[in-house]
């Protein structure tokens, strides 16, 4: 009887495991796989990409980021109608990054409509990628940085890092740079009373690069 209970409880745990989350991948088109994951999806964000997923699998690929944007809501609002409007735009913007399509629109369409994802742009698409000169790219980069969107240390820390590290080429004046990189270092050393071990690192890399243009 004992190992009866015993193989049970292991067969209770293996059903467990077997039936955890796994994404299925941005270039899934198995509809079997997609309505598997989604019945285990853990989030609504997760549930409403599963459902454009599930879409296009089964209609086909959108072809233009407008057709994109347009079904991706029509998934949000079947899963989630009152899905807050940051959210919205993110997941938009997180389909075009993902599977890198339509970059120099999407992009666009991040800088006329802006929220927290933008960020990941920059970090992953060069500026010729998106559209952009160093210099529009680098005050994109900047404005971002100024704007408080991100809060996460780690996040701004990569986020200047690429800054810092592309500053040299551009053609903006030295004293400008200075004024930049002053403008980021007030912005984020108040950010030392919230958590000094988090935000020194980041405190530290503007003022080495400020060193350079004083």
């Amino acid at each position: 009887m004992k190992k009866l209970v015993i193989t049970l409880a292991i067969m209770a745990i293996v059903a467990v495991n077997a039936a955890e989350f796994k994404f299925p991948g941005w270039s899934c088109k198995d509809v079997a796989l997609l309505q598997e994951q989604m019945a285990l999806a853990p989030t609504d964000n997760m549930k409403i990409v599963l459902t454009y997923h599930l879409d296009f699998a089964q209609n086909g690929a959108p072809v233009t980021f407008t057709e994109a944007c347009t079904r991706i809501e029509a998934a949000i609002n079947a899963v989630k109608p009152d899905y807050y409007a940051g959210g919205r735009l993110s997941l938009k913007k997180q389909y075009a990054l993902s599977t890198n399509q339509w970059m120099i629109e999407a992009w666009q369409y991040c800088k006329a409509n802006p929220c927290n994802y933008d960020q990941w742009y920059l970090y992953y698409r060069t500026p010729e990628e998106l559209g952009e000169t160093l210099d529009t790219y680098l005050e994109c980069t900047y404005r971002i940085l100024i704007s408080g969107r991100i809060h996460a240390p780690a996040e701004v820390g990569q986020l200047i890092k690429n800054y810092c590290s592309r500053l040299p080429m551009s053609s903006i004046p030295r004293p400008d740079r200075f004024t930049k990189l002053q403008m980021l270092n007030d912005i984020y050393t108040a950010k030392l009373i919230e958590d000094k071990a988090a935000w020194g690192d980041v405190i530290a890399q503007i003022r080495t690069v400020m060193d350079l243009y004083k």
